[in-house]
């Protein structure tokens, strides 16, 4: 069950569910959001629809993983999106975000949140990211919240594509 809303200084972060489909197509059907996700598919709404209606069943049965998604929002309108997933003490974050609000700190200020409230809330001490390496604002971002660059990727992300760039952040 999905929790209450939360807020930063600047945006509304709330528990995504399948009737964010909608919103969250229009904010992210800029092509330039999908140019280095590797398993990104088709972003129709019908597609957009099945997987927040996958995201919504949660982790496979047995897994031990805890998914956590958020809608992004500044005053009314859907900016992006978050996500976790979380492996005991380590979890590995994605993020993605409309173009249109690119270079006004919105996903550094999301992030920030998320590393919080996977901390305080989950109890995580380890994060992992990874990201292609023409993604300049994906890598500054990560930079922007502490997270420094290593050669080695966890076994349990599960999000790393080959050529990947690989960080990871300590938390508390």
């Amino acid at each position: 069950m999905p929790g209450p809303e939360q807020s930063t200084a600047r945006l509304t972060i709330e528990p995504l569910q399948p009737e964010h489909a909608e919103e969250l197509h229009a904010a992210l059907a800029d092509p330039a959001v999908h140019r280095y996700i590797v398993t990104s598919g088709p972003w129709t709404l019908p597609a957009v629809r099945a997987r927040l209606e996958r995201v919504a069943a949660g982790p496979p049965a047995g897994s031990g993983d805890v998914w956590l998604n958020f809608a992004v929002r500044r005053a009314a309108r859907l900016v992006g999106r978050l996500e976790s997933t979380v492996h005991g003490q380590l979890a590995e974050i994605a993020y993605l975000f409309d173009p249109a609000v690119s270079g006004r700190g919105y996903a550094t200020e999301a992030v920030q949140w998320l590393l919080g409230h996977l901390h305080e809330a989950h109890g995580v001490t380890e994060v992992w990211a990874t990201t292609d390496p023409g993604n300049d604002a994906s890598i500054r971002v990560l930079g922007r919240t502490g997270f420094t660059r290593v050669d080695e990727v966890h076994p349990d992300v599960g999000s790393y594509d080959e050529g990947d760039l690989v960080f990871r952040r300590q938390l508390g």
